[in-house]
């Protein structure tokens, strides 16, 4: 049967080396798209940083001022500005949006949309870092009642007016707010550290401050569980509660009375709270759809850009040169993103690195004889590889950004498609030497 096929084979030569573009795109200017940038662009290529907003931050452009380690965001945010913004290699433009693109792994085109101007870029590989947006709450009187705010507001207030809070507060924290239902079943992974993170701070301005924290799970990821333990020692109350009985709301004056059932007493418990402060979920950016839709990118259930591989390509998408990081691709604490943004920036210069790249020889190649641009394999290529050749009247097919994936090939009625080395000739024969071999004795007997 193998030596069927293999007497039909043939020499797979790859094609002539593409002359790549040493220049990069960056898609998002949040934390991780500029740290991502600057890697690139320290390596000594240009990078083209075109950005929907006027200005850098993303989701930290809203005082998100430190970590649950204490460290201090705002200031390398800054820092991380200016450089970006004074770099040689980085030409950043303010409210662009990118309007088609084109083309293959070290030879990429698009064309970017102005208010008032456009632009074409030519570059060589592609990072996504779209970010992500906080879930607006409506649930909970929030946007309702002046007392009831999400963990950034919280946060803020105790950065800039702790003394508006009071000496001997009452404050309750919601968590998994928007997030862990059946239409968003994820979890937003950063809710809890934040909560736990607004707790420590609360106690140790306002040591009389009474902190309840309602929970169906605390989720303090790796090495964070530290600081869910340190709350607790300082007298904070964790409240259980199952997801069929949430917590209930009401205005009380200028304050709020919550009502939550308590999983382990098995009674409801209400709480006068001063202050009620809800950990809403991550979402999905809305600019991940357009851009998913523009590059022919796979999102997963939740909206999330998905990559290639969970573990053997976990920067990758399936598309060659298009690498993502950062809440893009999932919730994620800011030390994960600035990692990912690295390693994304990583695999973006891998690409941008080579002189040339040559391409290999398993790829779909179209016999112009049969052709008569059905435009079947256009509409079956996941990756849009099949072009129309007006000169010609058939159908091509660029070697450098064929996958090799056979879905064209399988789908031509015309037979018009064939992959190297998986050609219907190779297949036949191994066909044909199933049929041919002889069935032993012994085992036709049995």
């Amino acid at each position: 049967m193998a030596i069927g096929q293999k007497a039909n084979l043939a020499f797979l030569t790859e094609a002539d080396g593409i002359n790549l573009t040493p220049r990069g795109l960056m898609l998002g200017g949040g934390l991780a798209g500029l740290v991502a940038v600057l890697t690139i662009a320290r390596a000594g290529y240009r990078v083209y940083l075109p950005d929907i907003q006027e200005r850098f931050g993303g989701s930290l452009a809203h005082k998100k001022h430190f970590t649950l380690e204490r460290h201090a965001i705002q200031p390398y945010m800054q820092q991380l500005t200016r450089q970006v913004e004074d770099h040689p290699n980085i030409r950043w433009w303010p409210n662009a949006r990118m309007t088609s693109f084109s083309g293959h792994v070290g030879s990429f085109r698009s064309r970017l949309s102005f208010p008032d101007n456009k632009w074409e870029i030519h570059y060589g590989a592609v990072v996504i870092a779209t970010g992500a947006v906080e879930y607006q709450p409506t649930e909970y009187l929030y946007g309702e009642h002046p007392r009831v705010m999400n963990q950034v507001g919280m946060e803020n207030r105790l950065v800039d007016n702790p003394e508006e809070l009071g000496d001997a507060p009452t404050c309750v924290m919601i968590q998994c707010v928007g997030s862990r239902s059946p239409e968003h079943p994820y979890c937003s992974r950063v809710c809890c550290g934040a909560a736990v993170k607004n707790a420590l701070r609360l106690k140790e301005l306002q040591p009389r401050a009474q902190v309840f924290i309602l929970y169906r799970d605390i989720r303090t990821y790796g090495l964070k569980e530290i600081y869910y333990k340190k709350p607790r020692d300082l007298g904070v109350q964790f409240i259980r509660f199952e997801p069929e009985r949430p917590p209930e709301v009401a205005a009380d004056g200028e304050g709020l009375l919550i009502t939550v059932f308590d999983q382990n007493l098995k009674v409801p418990i209400k709480l006068k709270a001063d202050y009620l402060t809800l950990s809403a979920a991550i979402r999905p950016h809305p600019v991940s759809q357009e851009i998913a839709q523009l590059f022919k990118l796979p999102l997963d259930a939740d909206g999330f850009f998905m990559e290639a591989h969970q573990k053997l390509r976990p920067l990758d998408f399936a598309s060659s040169g298009i690498f993502l990081c950062g809440l893009a691709h999932s919730p994620k604490f800011t030390e994960e993103s600035i990692a990912q943004a690295q390693g994304a920036a990583a695999r973006a210069l891998g690409i941008l690195a080579q002189e040339d790249m040559y391409v290999g020889g398993a790829v779909a190649a179209v016999d112009p004889q049969k052709c008569i641009i059905c435009l079947t394999c256009m509409r079956t290529c996941p990756y849009g590889v099949p072009r129309v050749d007006q000169a010609e009247g058939v159908i091509t097919i660029d070697p450098a950004a064929c996958h090799g994936c056979g879905n064209c090939a399988s789908a031509c009625p015309r037979k018009a498609i064939e992959v190297m080395h998986h050609r219907d000739k190779q297949f036949l024969s191994k066909i044909g030497a199933i049929e041919m071999e002889e069935v032993p004795e012994d085992v036709a007997a049995s």
